[in-house]
């Protein structure tokens, strides 16, 4: 939650208690304990010891280094599921799993290294794609590396704060998979996501509620919906066909 507030356009706002990952939970109709009182002399090493206080600590120190691209940079989307969410600004690439499972996405970046901002994790591009893994619940910024990267470094050195502020993804073992069944970026079998083939032309389609509809037919109304708006390229295809959750496509064809 606090690398997006700190990665997507807009000012990053912490609320209340969430820089000491303080839970709150509205009871009785009351907002007491969902804004309880804070003992500051119980948090005054938070900055060492708290890992959601060194995470924001850090987050700030890489939005002061990287003001040109998370101030002013353009956001373009990479990578977008109902459980992970990829997106860049300038030279930056931002990537979240939301899941309780480890995942993998695949983003499309100007070739070259880049070095985890977060994790210290150096990963180099193959044909124009980065390959990420990530932890569950955890997320990076991935940086080129270059001089801006170099003195950004140089910076965390002269404070004392060595990367990585979050645990590093520990390396696949290529003994897990097969070539012959690879996860995708979502968790799920390569099999079980529908090709464009698969997908019903929307003249197939029965006028019924869209709950009531399958994934490909709520496929089809979505990729017939963006048709009409203008082109569809074979990112915004790719994007359809690999959403497999019924309740996201659903929402996602109500929202035209």
């Amino acid at each position: 939650m606090h690398i997006l507030l700190y990665a997507l356009p807009g000012i990053p706002s912490i609320y209340y208690g969430s820089e000491f990952g303080i839970e709150g939970r509205k009871e009785r109709g009351s907002d007491d304990s969902l804004r309880p009182s804070i003992d500051l002399q119980a948090h005054q090493q938070d900055e060492v010891t708290n890992p959601c206080t060194r995470l924001i600590v850090r987050l700030g120190k890489i939005y002061a280094a990287y003001r040109q691209e998370l101030v002013w940079g353009d956001y373009r989307e990479l990578f977008l599921t109902t459980g992970q969410f990829a997106f860049a600004r300038g030279g930056l690439a931002v990537a979240v799993n939301n899941a309780d499972q480890a995942a993998e996405l695949r983003l499309t970046v100007p070739e070259g290294e880049y070095a985890g901002l977060l994790s210290g994790r150096r990963l180099h591009t193959e044909n124009g794609t980065l390959s990420v893994r990530l932890n569950p619940a955890d997320g990076d910024i991935f940086a080129p590396v270059n001089e801006a990267y170099s003195h950004f470094l140089e910076q965390l050195e002269a404070e004392n704060m060595p990367l990585p502020v979050i645990s590093e993804m520990p390396a696949e073992n290529p003994q897990e998979k097969s070539p012959e069944n690879v996860s995708c970026a979502c968790g799920e079998d390569e099999s079980t996501i529908p090709q464009a083939s698969q997908i019903p032309q929307a003249s197939q389609i029965p006028v019924i509620p869209y709950e009531q509809m399958s994934v490909e037919q709520l496929q089809a109304v979505i990729l017939s919906k963006m048709e009409k708006n203008g082109c569809v390229t074979d990112r915004m295809r790719r994007d359809v066909t690999e959403n497999i959750w019924h309740d996201s496509l659903v929402n996602w064809a109500k929202s035209f």
